[in-house]
């Protein structure tokens, strides 16, 4: 990851791309599912950066079927670790 996106706890992965094609200004953008255990992005990041001691949002994230395996592997590492 860009070190600057880490520094504002920020991952610079937000979306997913459903079907290809232009977007500028004025396009519309539309949520068509939100994650239904209520992690967000930065709290993955705080995770990530062990600014959140948290046993209970660890186990959310690891239950995130879209936050791939090697980033949930991170996090319970980090997590023993801070220990």
């Amino acid at each position: 990851m860009i070190r600057r996106f880490l520094v504002n706890g920020r991952s610079g992965l937000y979306l997913s791309v459903i079907e290809p094609g232009n977007v500028g200004a004025g396009s519309r953008v539309e949520a068509l599912r939100r994650d239904p255990h209520s992690v967000t992005v930065a709290d993955i990041m705080s995770l990530y950066l062990g600014q959140r001691r948290d046993p209970e949002l660890l186990q959310r994230a690891m239950n995130v079927t879209s936050l791939p395996e090697n980033w949930k592997t991170q996090l319970l590492l980090r997590a023993q670790n801070q220990a």
